[in-house]
Parts: C-alpha cells; sequence; structure tokens
C-alpha cells in the first residue's frame, strides 16, 4: 500500500496555520482593547485589503480593530490601504491579473 503523503502533510499544515493563527488572536497584546466582533473585523478587512499580509500584532492593525469596534468600517479599510504592506498586494493582484487571461 502506498500512503498518500501529501495528502497528510497537507492537512497538517492547514491544521498547524489555524493553531498559530487562532493563538496569533488570543496573544495579541495591543488588539484586547478591542472585543472580538472588532478584531473579526479588521482581520477580514485587512486579509481583503492586504491579502492577510498586515501582521495582527502591528499597530495599524489595534487601529482597524477598535475603528471596527467604532463601527467605522471605512476608516479600518483606509488604515490597512495606508499601510506599508497594501503596494506590496497591490502589485501581486495586478501582476496575476496581467497573467491570467480570464482575469481580463
Amino acid at each position: 500500500m502506498k500512503f498518500e503523503t501529501k495528502r497528510v502533510w497537507g492537512g497538517f499544515g492547514v491544521i498547524v496555520s489555524l493553531t498559530f493563527g487562532v493563538s496569533a488572536l488570543t496573544y495579541v497584546p495591543s488588539a484586547r482593547a478591542a472585543d472580538a466582533a472588532g478584531t473579526l473585523s479588521a482581520l477580514r478587512i485587512a486579509g481583503a485589503v492586504t491579502d492577510g499580509t498586515l501582521p495582527t500584532n502591528s499597530p495599524e492593525f489595534a487601529q482597524m480593530a477598535n475603528a471596527c469596534q467604532a463601527g467605522d468600517h471605512i476608516q479600518a479599510a483606509s488604515i490597512a490601504a495606508n499601510s506599508k504592506y497594501f503596494p506590496a498586494t497591490l502589485a501581486r493582484r495586478l501582476a496575476r491579473q496581467m497573467m491570467v487571461p480570464t482575469l481580463d
């Protein structure tokens, strides 16, 4: 019998990623001021705007979480767009769109 190591290690990687992702949420001292809903909203916005490159321990993320807690999601998105992580994300998105003809 042959074992499919790709599937085993792929699943293991997902579990490890999720474990570290959840632990990162619980150990972020700057985002503890915000509630859970504000932190989750900030994570979603950071994922959409910067493709997840904005670290959760950065001061921008804490500002985003506080803005989301206050209900100002547009301000949170503008904080992410003005961060140093957005230009690299934009370049990657444009390059991917130019390489894949179906995205035109």
